[in-house]
C-alpha cells in the first residue's frame, strides 16, 4: 500500500508492472503483445508470432523474446479463431469514418473551419458552401 496516514490505496509496482506498460507502448492498436512467461503458459490456447525489433526498455533482446497473439481457441483440440486485430482496425476505421462525417457536417453548419482535418473535410464543406450558394442564388431571382 502505498500513500499518507489519511489515505491509502492499494498500487503494483516493480518489474512485471514495468514489463506489462512497456509491452502497451510497443503494441500497435489492437494488437496483444505477450512476453516469453506467458507464451509458455498459455501456448496451448493461443498462437503467436515472433516480433523481431522491439526492445524494451531494460531487457537484453537477446534473452527477452516478443510475441504478437494471432489466433486463440478454447481448448487445446478447437479450431483456431484469428485474433480479432484486423476486424478491430476496421471497425475503429469504420466507427472514425463516420464520427468525421457527422463531424463535418456539423461544422459545416455552424460554418467553422477549426475543427477541420484533411482533404476529405475540405472537400465536404466545400460542398456544403455550394449548395449554400446554390440556394442563396436561388432565393435572389425574381420569382415567375
Amino acid at each position: 500500500m502505498m500513500g499518507s496516514r489519511s489515505r491509502l490505496q492499494y498500487t503494483a509496482l516493480g518489474d512485471t508492472v514495468n514489463t506489462a506498460a512497456r509491452f502497451c507502448a510497443s503494441a500497435p492498436a489492437f494488437h496483444l503483445l505477450i512476453g516469453q512467461t506467458t507464451y509458455d503458459m498459455c501456448k496451448d490456447y493461443i498462437a503467436v508470432d515472433l516480433v523481431p525489433g522491439v526492445q524494451l526498455k531494460g531487457k537484453s533482446a537477446e534473452t527477452f523474446r516478443i510475441y504478437q497473439v494471432v489466433a486463440i481457441r478454447e481448448t487445446p483440440t478447437s479450431q483456431w479463431v484469428q485474433f480479432p486485430t484486423n476486424t478491430a482496425t476496421e471497425a475503429h476505421q469504420k466507427y472514425a469514418r463516420q464520427f468525421t462525417q457527422k463531424s463535418i457536417l456539423a461544422a459545416a453548419d455552424a460554418e467553422s473551419k477549426d475543427i477541420l482535418v484533411g482533404t476529405d473535410a475540405e472537400e465536404a464543406l466545400a460542398g456544403q458552401a455550394a449548395l449554400v450558394d446554390e440556394r442563396v442564388e436561388k432565393a435572389r431571382r425574381p420569382q415567375q
